[in-house]
Parts: C-alpha cells; sequence; structure tokens
C-alpha cells in the first residue's frame, strides 16, 4: 500500500500530506480521471483509501505482484514516521523510490531522504527475510552511494558495522512505535520482551533523528573525548602479609557509554595504562606495580597487579572477592587516540551506540558466572 501516487502531470502526491478537504480532491480527481493516475512502483492505476484509524494511502487497483501491494498499516505508518522525522531534519524525502545499480539491478526503497550528498534509505521489514536478502539489500544501496537503516520487526538479524538495524515494537497507542537498538544478536522472534537484549529503548520518531543527523555509531572514533576512574580494594598480600591495593576496575566513559575494564583489557598497551596510573599514582594509593607476569596457576602470562611491597602476583581468581571493596582511587580526562581505540572497540563493536545516552544493557551485563573478560576478547578475534 504505497504512499505516494503521481497525478496526470506528473506531480508527487503524499497521501499523508493531504489534509481532509485536500484528500477528498484527490480521491475525486482519480476517479474521474483514473487511467491518467498511476503509481511510480509499478506505473499500476491508483485507488485512494482510508484506514480504520485515519490514515490516507494510495492502494493498486488491480492485484499483481508489487512489492509494495499487500503491505501492511504498520508498514505504511512507519514509512510516513520516517518521512516527517527526515522532513524536520531538512532532508527532501519521498516514499517508495526505484533506482538501478550498475552491477545488480533495480532497488527499490520504502524512504529515500536526500540532503546535499547525504542519501539514506529507510526499509521497513515487517516480513520474514533472511540474512542473505538483507545483506543483497544493503549491497545494492552501498553500489550507488545510498546507506541503507532497516526498521525490523523480528529479531535476530545480523549485528554488524555495515548494517545499521533496529527493531520494531507496536505500541498500545495505534500508530506509534518503539525503536529497540539490540546488544546481541539472540534468535529470531516477534516478542521484544528481554531486557537484556536491548542497548536502548526510545520512541521510534527520536530513533530516526539520532540516526539522521550521525549520532548512530559503530565502534569508538579517534578523537572522542572520554574521563575514566581507576578502581582498587585492599587486601593482603598472599606472600608477605601486607596492606596492598589491587587495581579491580578501570571504568571509560565516551559518549555517555559506559565501559568497565579489567587490566587484561590493557594486555597490548602496557604504555597506555602506565600513562593512565602514573607511577606517583600507584604509591599514593599503596598500588603495586601493574605489568605482564607469568602465573604457575594458570599456566600463562597476563597483565596483573602485583604487592605494593613485595611484587608478588595478585592474582586474578581473586577479583571477584576484590570488587566488593573497590572504590574511585583516581581520575582524568582523556581522547580517544589508536592505543584507546584498540582497548575499547572489542567492547562496543557488538552494538551501535547512540551519543550522549547511556545503554540500558552492555555485553557485560550479559555474562554468565563463569565467562570472563578474555573469553570475550578471544572470541573478538576468532
Amino acid at each position: 500500500m504505497p504512499l505516494r501516487a503521481l497525478d496526470p502531470e506528473g506531480t508527487s502526491v503524499l497521501s499523508f500530506d493531504c489534509a481532509a478537504e485536500r484528500w477528498e480532491a484527490v480521491k475525486k480527481d482519480i476517479k474521474n480521471r483514473r487511467p491518467l493516475w498511476r503509481l511510480p512502483c509499478c506505473e499500476s492505476q491508483v485507488v485512494a483509501k482510508t484506514s480504520q484509524c485515519g490514515l490516507h494511502f494510495f492502494a493498486h487497483k488491480a492485484r499483481n505482484s508489487c512489492a509494495w501491494a499487500a503491505e501492511t498499516i504498520h508498514h505504511i505508518r512507519l514509512k510516513q514516521i520516517a518521512v516527517e522525522v527526515a522532513r524536520r531534519l531538512g532532508y527532501q524525502a519521498e516514499t517508495e523510490v526505484t533506482g538501478e545499480t550498475p552491477e545488480s539491478g533495480k532497488w527499490v526503497a520504502d524512504v529515500l531522504a536526500v540532503r546535499g550528498k547525504a542519501k539514506v534509505a529507510i526499509e521497513v521489514q515487517w516480513s520474514a527475510q533472511s540474512d542473505e536478502e538483507l545483506i543483497e539489500r544493503q549491497r545494492r544501496y552501498h553500489q550507488v552511494g545510498i546507506k541503507g537503516f532497516w526498521l525490523i520487526r523480528t529479531t535476530g538479524f545480523p549485528i554488524q558495522a555495515d548494517i545499521p538495524a533496529v527493531c520494531v515494537r507496536e505500541l498500545e497507542t495505534p500508530g506509534q512505535y518503539q525503536a529497540l537498538v539490540p546488544v546481541s544478536r539472540g534468535e529470531k522472534r516477534r516478542k521484544h520482551d528481554v531486557d537484556y537484549h536491548w542497548a536502548y529503548r526510545l520512541p521510534m520518531e527520536k530513533l530516526l533523528e539520532h540516526a539522521l543527523v550521525g549520532r548512530m555509531r559503530w565502534g569508538v572514533r579517534v578523537g572522542e573525548p572520554l574521563t575514566f576512574q581507576v578502581f582498587a580494594a585492599q587486601t593482603t598480600c598472599w606472600k608477605c602479609r601486607k596492606t596492598t591495593s589491587p587495581v579491580t576496575t578501570i571504568r571509560v566513559m565516551v559518549s555517555s557509554t559506559p565501559i568497565d575494564l579489567s587490566l587484561e583489557a590493557f594486555g597490548k598497551s602496557q604504555e597506555l595504562l602506565h600513562e593512565l596510573i602514573p607511577d606517583e599514582v600507584r604509591r599514593k594509593h599503596g598500588v603495586g606495580e601493574l605489568r605482564m607476569r607469568f602465573s604457575n596457576t594458570e599456566g600463562t602470562s597476563y597483565m596483573s597487579n602485583g604487592c605494593c611491597k613485595c611484587g608478588a602476583l595478585q592474582g586474578r581468581h581473586f577479583q571477584h572477592e576484590y570488587s566488593f571493596d573497590e572504590y574511585a582511587r583516581h581520575e582524568g580526562l582523556g581522547t580517544v587516540d589508536e592505543r584507546w581505540k584498540r582497548v575499547l572497540d572489542p567492547w562496543v563493536k557488538y552494538y551501535w551506540r547512540i551519543l550522549g545516552i547511556e545503554p540500558i544493557s552492555r555485553f557485560s551485563d550479559m555474562y554468565d558466572d563463569e565467562e570472563t573478560e578474555s573469553d570475550f576478547q578471544e572470541s573478538q578475534q576468532d
């Protein structure tokens, strides 16, 4: 059920732009000059209709195989929302736009928003679609310089840098929808009631606004400001029986995204760790030397705490005990550089961040008791 038709002069008419009087005039003109009105999607003749909730839309006069012929009311309402948000942000936006790629042939966009050199196709996927089809459709847009953005009813679609996509949840109020940004791929389903699957829950209009102004981001970028806090606890060294303060957590905040790191995250960035916690800060708070050490217990080397008195390794297997008594010992400001990017990206490259909004759920919130930070980093490398 398209939202756009072409009048006898070839001018686009968007159904939801028509107030009651104008809509009655359109319906009358279609009835009187039907052969001259057409749908841009397939050149079919047009029927003008109004849904039970008062939504104006066009329809194909005769049943055919056009992709837009069997759209639901949800589909056309979401297209309307996308156009309205895009226009408020200064985009020129139209529905049911088609084009060609040099390699893959025809593409069809539910909504195409254009502002200067920026082109965004907003796709509403209310019915089931395979991952392969999603990836191929996104590839076609990329070939012609269009960014595809997806509003998908079901869960389980790929979460990756080249496919910005969110889940759509219908609210109790007719015509209102919520956007859910997944933090894990999960299984394909249409129920959206498990909180830890979502990084954000926002009204659809607000989510589209963030997307169209560039506030949705994959990973961190060099130049982003950050703040950090270093947490440590007190314990008794197993070897010399003196009091020492092992670092438990380094909490980094980047554009309202909190990222909790252990020392192991700095295994390949020891220089950055020492800049973060300089020697004078360590000595002031009774923190031992932070460096790679070999653990006889685990049979491997890792970035670890040492006793501030004797230097003995303070094993990570006691980390959960330390955390009960941790508190912030040091804090500061910084800027993401290439070193920070290597450390932080593994923790944010599994969902789309929205700058300025703290996520309601993160990957670390989903850990099983037996899962460790190193397990996750190894899985990212695999």
